[in-house]
């Protein structure tokens, strides 16, 4: 019969816990007992220890370190005795640790636990009782306004919370209410426990007779502040909703939150920059002061983390393009020119490149590149395209225009020296998914505002100016009552849509369709939120690309067999539009305030109707034979950037100003003959051959198998975004040639091509 049973939980605290075992046997208790060490993984030989010095010691040795909580319950499981001593390794057994403890669980039957008074070396008590936290007590702690009351007794006292460095617990109550709560890694498992007891009706005791010396946190010493802190409030947020609930509710919450941007910076805190810059950006609408104090500070910002490191200033820039569409979220008026935010993050990025030049042996990366030398010839084409424009005089300002954002890809630079390793991609990741949730929150926010017409004129007109004239989008009420709201970095949320389809199908290949929703419904969100600002977007050029890549794939997975993937990917994607419907029916019939429109189902299939009459779709049609004529007469050698073409168009803006409709323009909706009246149709050869080196290098990592699911999502999202410029030109705009960028970036790390920092 065993009476005691002793579990030490270890990690990397090989001398503390050989002196722990050698006072537990110099000062063994005086019944039958067992020791049981849970090594949770440590380097530093001690399980090699243990086997060497104390071949008596049952040893459980973990590949990976799994926390205190799972490392006292395997040591339960591999022992038998009636009461079970839970043990750190830091603390040192003296005369009279054992009997105090044993004899009270023996004679209180109704005491559960039973805790010792813990000695610090110079001998003096340590203060390791305490009550359970309230959630005054929480939120005072979060703010460091209070430290929880802690209480010594100088004798036998029922206690609620003793510290759980040294606890002696009855095993029959344990099978009675169980053991460790595992969801708790580190810190608060024993205080749950403790509630747990106490809420069963059983006693927890003091016992000062009873004396173990207690070094102190000697093993998780080892991890950094920041890591400690995050085990810290995450065990004390899951703690507060276990056995608060709603009274706990706003400690947990920001507890959590707190957790979430250390364990997420890169993540959490573009989010709330992000959200900081549109409302000083709408308060720019107001006091235009504020505008100028946006631009300053972000531009600063920006300027500041690229100078400590290229790759911040690289996350700001791709952060702005997925909010920023037209990239006029702030603006500084010099004169007669307008220098928009997009071009000022620009300037500071590669202006910090060309500093890092002299600081770093490792540059212009990007020559090294696969795609360097399409490139080349693309740029080339670019260069023809400016000097024949000049030649044909299209005029300085037409030129300027149409042609400076194919300086975007001077970025390929600073980007490939700064983004060079799979952590660095993490990172970018991180930042990108931030912003497009930004997008989403944005889109949700403007539906809701603009569909409840009782907010009011005061409130309504300003918000749609401030939308309007930072470019971020537009809102459109159609005849028939529907709300459209249009961002062009829409893009963004409909490339993911197809970039999450190889996730989907991997997360779903190894969990039951319950376990896929219930374990990855963060991403399920996600894939909602993208496919209801899609919808929402009423771009029929997203709508007809989007439906041809699908009908495309799924084809595809039928003729090859895959009825599987096809079945997962069916069953996912109808999930996610039904959620995504159902949030757009919650957004605009809401009725606080008191709702005054809405988006019904039909009007997605009435967007479809009478194309030819509808103004966009009208004048998109009338430009194609004007285009197409143009390319006839000058087929090889192109017009140069700021070729303009006159047609007829039927939106309401030009009819205001020109009853007949006539409208001369060099920005053309049809992407791809846009490259062949600019560039002449070796542009439009050199452009496609960039992007089939990209889809080359994928489809080698593909063969080798290398992160199978990102390749594959990214070539799933440049198909996507080629399909889209036929009709909506992406390829020749900063937001085209971001993703154009990121995938050769991402096949050339993934490839090896550059050397990893």
């Amino acid at each position: 019969f065993m009476k005691l049973s002793v579990i030490i939980v270890n990690w990397n605290v090989r001398e503390l816990l050989e002196k722990c075992l050698e006072s537990l046997f110099l000062y063994a208790p005086r019944v039958p007992f067992e020791v049981c060490v849970v090594d949770n993984a440590s380097h530093d030989q001690s399980v090699a220890m243990i086997q060497q010095k104390f071949p008596t010691v049952k040893v459980i040795a973990n590949e990976k370190n799994e926390g205190f909580a799972v490392g006292c319950n395997q040591g339960v499981r591999a022992t038998t005795g009636e009461y079970i001593l839970f043990l750190n390794p830091d603390t040192l057994l003296t005369e009279s640790s054992f009997a105090p403890l044993i004899h009270t669980l023996d004679v209180e039957p109704k005491a559960a636990l039973a805790a010792p008074q813990l000695l610090s070396r110079n001998g003096s008590v340590q203060k390791s009782v305490r009550r359970f936290p309230t959630p005054l007590q929480a939120t005072l702690e979060f703010f460091r306004l209070r430290r929880p009351k802690e209480y010594s007794y100088p004798e036998v006292m029922e206690v609620e919370q003793p510290m759980g460095a040294a606890m002696c617990v009855r095993r029959a109550v344990l099978e009675k209410i169980g053991t460790f709560d595992e969801k708790f890694f580190i810190w608060y498992e024993e205080v749950d426990l403790c509630r747990r007891i106490r809420d069963a009706g059983y006693r927890i005791l003091y016992i000062p007779d009873s004396q173990i010396v207690h070094v102190g946190g000697e093993s998780f010493a080892q991890h950094p502040t920041l890591r400690k802190q995050t085990f810290f409030y995450k065990s004390y947020a899951t703690y507060l909703w276990k056995h608060l609930k709603w009274r706990g509710l706003l400690p947990f919450a920001l507890m959590k939150m707190y957790v979430g941007v250390l364990t997420q910076p890169y993540f959490w805190l573009p989010l709330v920059i992000i959200a900081s810059a549109e409302v000083l950006s709408l308060l720019g609408y107001f006091y235009p002061v504020a505008k100028t104090i946006g631009f300053v500070a972000v531009t600063a910002l920006v300027f500041l983390l690229s100078l400590k490191s290229l790759a911040f200033g690289i996350m700001a820039v791709a952060a702005e393009l997925v909010i920023g569409s037209k990239g006029h979220l702030f603006a500084l008026e010099l004169g007669g020119f307008t220098l928009s935010i997009r071009m000022a993050l620009f300037l500071v990025v590669f202006g910090s490149w060309l500093l890092y030049l002299f600081k770093n042996h490792e540059r212009f990366l990007f020559v090294r590149s696969f795609v360097f030398r399409w490139y080349l010839v693309l740029m080339g084409f670019v260069c023809w395209g400016v000097l024949i424009g000049v030649l044909n005089n299209n005029g300085l300002g037409a030129l300027f225009k149409d042609a400076n954002a194919w300086i975007f890809f001077l970025l390929a630079f600073p980007l490939f020296d700064a983004i060079r390793s799979h952590h660095a991609l993490s990172h970018l990741w991180s930042v990108v998914t931030s912003a497009l949730i930004a997008q989403l929150l944005k889109v949700g926010i403007v539906v809701y505002i603009m569909t409840h017409k009782s907010f009011g004129y005061e409130v309504l007109y300003p918000f749609y100016r401030w939308i309007r004239e930072t470019g971020v989008g537009e809102i459109t009420q159609f005849p028939w009552g529907a709300l459209r709201v249009f961002f062009q970095s829409g893009l963004y949320p409909f490339l993911f849509i197809f970039i999450a389809i190889p996730l989907v199908l991997v997360l779903t290949r190894s969990n039951t369709t319950v376990a896929f929703f219930s374990g990855h419904w963060r991403m399920v969100v996600l894939l909602s939120g993208c496919i209801a600002a899609v919808l929402l977007s009423f771009s029929r050029s997203f709508w007809l690309a989007g439906a041809c890549m699908i009908v495309a794939l799924l084809v595809f997975l039928a003729v090859s067999g895959r009825w599987k993937e096809l079945g997962r990917i069916t069953l996912v994607g109808g999930a996610s539009l039904s959620v995504a419907l159902l949030a757009i029916a919650a957004i605009t019939f809401i009725p606080i305030p008191s709702q005054t429109g809405g988006i019904g189902l039909d009007a997605f299939a009435k967007r479809f109707v009478d194309i030819d009459s509808e103004a966009a779709a009208a004048s998109r049609w009338n430009l194609l034979p004007v285009l197409s004529h143009s390319i006839r007469e000058n087929p090889l050698l192109g017009y140069g950037f700021g070729k303009a073409v006159t047609y007829i168009s039927f939106d309401p803006r030009v009819r205001e100003q020109n009853s007949a409709g006539t409208f001369t323009t060099y920005s053309f909706e049809w992407g791809w003959l846009d490259f062949v009246v600019k560039l002449g149709i070796g542009g439009l050869i050199a452009y496609v051959l960039l992007l089939a080196a990209i889809a080359r290098q994928g489809y080698r990592l593909l063969k080798k198998k290398t992160e199978t699911v990102l390749v594959s999502g990214l070539l799933l999202g440049l198909c996507a975004l080629s399909l889209v410029h036929v009709f909506t030109p992406y390829l020749n705009h900063p937001l085209g040639i971001a993703v154009v960028l990121i995938a050769s970036l991402v096949f050339t790390v993934l490839a090896r091509k550059i050397p990893a920092v």
